[in-house]
Formats: structure tokens, C-alpha cells, sequence
């Protein structure tokens, strides 16, 4: 037959151990993911589900003095006059001081408000004498995020500060500064990087162990040297490069390949003595179980001999009942009922590389065969799909 899109089971995933940040979760989805870094840092915190732009829309503590002036008193009359028209902002205020000869020495906030998009024109209060004062206001943060053109609905987002990540999905973009999230962060932090993701193939981790991530209904290709991420956890890492020494990426403990090297045959691996008696192609084989009629059992279908010990593959069809991996040797052994061939010592059993039930069946071999006679007449209908 022809599946369509199956999903894979007992993915193994070697990890970067170096480059993982954060703890995986049994249970929880991990995708493979491209990481798209945004412009503006910005700000999180426990108590909170919003991601604001860092000191969004607020002024410099310090302003620009283009030109002191002259003639000034601060001690009579020392305030500055905002106008906030057309900033989005509103709050900011300032007063100057002057030196002895009367020219503007400092500006010194009372507050640098909050909204500001752009920076507001700053002028001098007429009552505070002198003449030719200039002074140009500044945002504390200048980047120009673009959260709203970045983000909709749904979407994943992902913050980061050194070793911690915290990735949610959003639930509103109210402005292009401010990213409102489905749950409060997982950790406060100021200056954060943030990213839009977009996610590829995942699965959902059924085992963990050092650098390792064991994946069962696995759709899409994981990729070596690609990025992965738990959606509970938030935890990250980098998929290893194959080399002599680790294979990245394995199915049932054989290494991920082409369409042609996935099967969905059951695999059992022991000992098969040369030179014995050979199984029969199709033959019923089994295994010994105190209850007869729970036999693990199936249906002979290939072996591979590799010549060493203990590491024949056995692969039959139709499997019932579960194999025994009994520390006795002579309840392990794995017997043909025609042939009276065995495969000794059992070590380790794994199932079809494919999820049951997923996918879409395309094409379905073996039917029953239409019986047709010269006298009778049929009518068929022919669904061509592109």
C-alpha cells in the first residue's frame, strides 16, 4: 500500500548540549523552528502577559542643548514649555538651569512621560528672560518595533534573556510597541530580545535523557543542525550533525533516511545461530507465554543476519500480543511453526516505524479481486485526483 503523510513514532533527536537552553517536558509538543529576531528590546515581567518596547514612549532623561542663549534666570522663571500635539504622548516635563552669565546649563526632568512616538518640541517659558535658547528632546529608546505587521493571532513569540526563554502565543497587538500574550512571562527581565517563529516539523517527547529527546507522532522532517523548541517549557536547542561517532537523527534506532528505508513492519532483534534452520517466508511464528492462547505471534516476513552476535532482525507482519524481553533466555526465543527455526535470546523489540491509524491511504493492495464473466455488464466511475 501507499500512505500519504504518516506520522513517524520513536524518533530519537541528539541535541547540542552546548547551544540547549532550558529543560524539555515529557509530554509536551516540540516543533523545529526559523527564529526571525525583531527590532526593539523589550520588557517582561511574572506578574504580566504583556511584552512592552523597552521605556516605550518615554523622553531622554537627557536633551540636546543646541544653543545655551543668554540673559537667562533660572531662579525667576525656569520651566519648558511641551507640546506633545501629534506625539502620541503626554506628561513629559522639564526645567532648565543656567550658569551665572545667564546660558543654559542642564535640563532636568520631572517626568519623562509616557506614549511618545516621536519626540515633542520643547520652547522656553517668555517669563524666564534672555534670548536664543535651543533645546531638542530625546525618546529614552529610539528603536521603532513593528510588532503589528510582525505578529496575528495565535502566533508564537519568543523572548529571550541569556538563558531564559519565554514563549507564548499572542492574543493581541494593540500597537506596534506592545504585544499582549495568551499567559504572563515566565521570568521578569529588561532589554530582552524578541522573535517571531515559524515552526516546521514536530512530535511529542516521550523520553529524555542526556542531549537526547525521544518523539512519538512526529510529522514533517526534522532536520540536523536545526533549531528545536518545547511549547510548554520554552526550552530551545540545535539538532547534532551526523558524524562517526553520533547519528542526529534515528527511527526505532535506525538512522532517519528516505521514504524507501521506513517500514511498518515490527523489528526483533536476537540471535540467529548460522548454519540452523531457516524461517519460511510467511510462515506463523511465536513465542512461549505460559497462557497459550496470548502467544506473542505474527507472521515471518524477512530477517537480516549481520554475522555478529546477537543482532539478527527479525521482521514479521500481523503482530499480536506483547514479545518478552524475560531475563530467562528460553522464554526470549522466537520459534517458526513450520520450520522449527529460531531466534534466540530476544533483546530488543520495536514496532512499524509509522504512527497506527495516520496518514491517508492512497492506494491499498490487498483487496479481494473483482471476478468477472464474459455475460454481465459493469458500470464503474473513475476519481481522478491532482
Amino acid at each position: 500500500g501507499l500512505l500519504k503523510a504518516p506520522n513517524y513514532t520513536n524518533v530519537d533527536i541528539i541535541l547540542k548540549s552546548a547551544n540547549t537552553n532550558g529543560n524539555f517536558a515529557i509530554g509536551e509538543t516540540v516543533y523545529q523552528f526559523r527564529q526571525f529576531k525583531l527590532h526593539g528590546n523589550v520588557n517582561i515581567s511574572t506578574t504580566s502577559n504583556t511584552i512592552l518596547k523597552t521605556n516605550y514612549g518615554k523622553l531622554s532623561n537627557t536633551a540636546t542643548i543646541l544653543n545655551a542663549g543668554t540673559g537667562y534666570n533660572s531662579t525667576v522663571n525656569n520651566s519648558l514649555i511641551f507640546d506633545d500635539y501629534g506625539t502620541g504622548g503626554t506628561a513629559g516635563n522639564a526645567y532648565f538651569t543656567n550658569s551665572v552669565s545667564g546660558a543654559i546649563t542642564n535640563v532636568v526632568f520631572s517626568n519623562t512621560g509616557s506614549g511618545y512616538n516621536i519626540p515633542p518640541t520643547v520652547t522656553i517659558s517668555p517669563f524666564a528672560g534672555g534670548s536664543n535658547g535651543s533645546i531638542i528632546l530625546l525618546l529614552e529608546n529610539t528603536q521603532s518595533p513593528t510588532f503589528k505587521g510582525s505578529f496575528e493571532v495565535g502566533d508564537y513569540v519568543l523572548v529571550q534573556k541569556g538563558s531564559n526563554n519565554f514563549l507564548s502565543t499572542v492574543s493581541n497587538v494593540p500597537q506596534d510597541y506592545q504585544i499582549t500574550c495568551a499567559a504572563n512571562a515566565t521570568f521578569t527581565a529588561n532589554n530582552a530580545e524578541v522573535s517571531a517563529i515559524a515552526l516546521g516539523a514536530y512530535g511529542t517527547v516521550t523520553s529524555i535523557s542526556s542531549s537526547q529527546i525521544t518523539l512519538s507522532n512526529v510529522a514533517g522532517v526534522f532536520t540536523e543542525a536545526s533549531r528545536v523548541i518545547g511549547t510548554t517549557t520554552g526550552a530551545t536547542s540545535i539538532i547534532q550533525t551526523s558524524n562517526s561517532t553520533v547519528t542526529a537523527i534515528q527511527v526505532n534506532d535506525k538512522a532517519a533516511g528516505a521514504f524507501t528505508t521506513a517500514t511498518q513492519l515490527t523489528r526483533l532483534i536476537g540471535d540467529f545461530t548460522s548454519g540452523s534452520t531457516a524461517f519460511i517466508e510467511d510462515e506463523y511464528i511465536s513465542q512461549n507465554s505460559l497462557i497459550s492462547y496470548a502467544k506473542p505471534r505474527g507472521y515471518m516476513h524477512h530477517i537480516e543476519l549481520t554475522g555478529g552476535s546477537n543482532d539478527d532482525h527479525l521482521y514479521i507482519s500481523n503482530k499480536f500480543g506483547i514479545f518478552n524481553l524475560d531475563a530467562d533466555p528460553n522464554r526470549r526465543a522466537i520459534t517458526g511453526n513450520t520450520s522449527g527455526a529460531t531466534l534466540s535470546n530476544l533483546l530488543n523489540k520495536y514496532p512499524g516505524d509509522f504512527v497506527v491509524g495516520s496518514g491517508e491511504v492512497l492506494y491499498l493492495e490487498n483487496l479481494d479481486p473483482i471476478t468477472r464473466s464474459d455475460n454481465k455488464s459493469e458500470i464503474i466511475k473513475i476519481i481522478l485526483e491532482f
